[in-house]
């Protein structure tokens, strides 16, 4: 029986790597170096290429793939599960939940700054955050220093779903103030969770989720706080972008996208 190569591509760094936001020189060099070596062997070897979005696809392409073995195709959520989570009548502990990896650039040093500037004028406001990588004692150290412990709570990285997925549904907004993404599918569980979710406004974003989130002008960290301080004395309105993203969500369920 012949064996088929069916490669998944999430995502293609910039060649003109030094213009990566929010990352240091080296390791994003040795990120796109890794990631063109990968696409090299891809390019020859692979029978079918999976690409996470139709930009990814297009990055593909352009690099020489043949468009003949390249599908983009969709990401997925367990909406089932989540919203089995969801009906257990949770209550909203926190303003405002953040979950990726720990880097600076899915925006976490921002989000620091964020939330400071939602503090000065809403002083009990909570924001969780999930996820962890290399920043995790850097940003333990940043809430320390700012004495932001009864504001800003870590969870660090949460493998177990449902634990997980509860953090999501006591929060009242997911907030994004990544550099760098392509399909986000946090963005997916937290509409799952029935919560609005804000974030920068990304070529990448607005091409799968479109005007299904709040856009935030990329690195305006005053209007992103300005935005989550306005939402959050609007609950009519959070009900409202609710309700809308759930029937989004729904064709997102990972049986119809398998």
């Amino acid at each position: 029986k012949e064996n088929k190569w069916v490669a998944v591509v999430h995502w293609l760094p910039p060649l003109k790597f030094w213009q990566r936001k929010k990352s240091k020189f080296f390791i994003s060099l040795l990120f796109m170096l890794g990631e063109r070596l990968g696409v090299l062997l891809i390019k020859y070897f692979s029978d079918v290429v999976l690409a996470v979005s139709q930009s990814t696809r297009r990055q593909l392409l352009s690099v020489g793939v043949n468009e003949n073995k390249v599908i983009a195709v969709s990401c997925g959520v367990d909406f089932k599960k989540i919203t089995k989570v969801v009906k257990k009548n949770l209550s909203r502990k926190y303003e405002a939940v953040f979950m990726k990896r720990i880097q600076a650039v899915k925006g976490v040093f921002d989000l620091i700054d964020i939330w400071g500037l939602v503090i000065k004028r809403k002083p009990e406001a909570k924001l969780a955050i999930i996820g962890g990588e290399a920043y995790n004692k850097e940003i333990i150290n940043i809430i320390r220093e700012r004495k932001l412990e009864n504001n800003v709570i870590f969870f660090g990285p949460i493998f177990d779903f449902e634990r997980k997925i509860k953090i999501l549904a006591q929060s009242r907004l997911f907030i994004l103030p990544s550099y760098e993404e392509n399909w986000a599918i946090v963005i997916g569980e937290a509409m799952a969770c029935g919560i609005p979710v804000l974030a920068y406004n990304l070529p990448e974003l607005i091409e799968v989720w479109q005007q299904n989130f709040i856009q935030i002008p990329l690195g305006d960290k005053q209007f992103f706080a300005d935005k989550i301080i306005e939402l959050l004395g609007k609950p009519k309105d959070i009900d409202r972008i609710s309700k809308r993203d759930l029937e989004l969500i729904r064709k997102y369920e990972w049986e119809k996208i398998a």
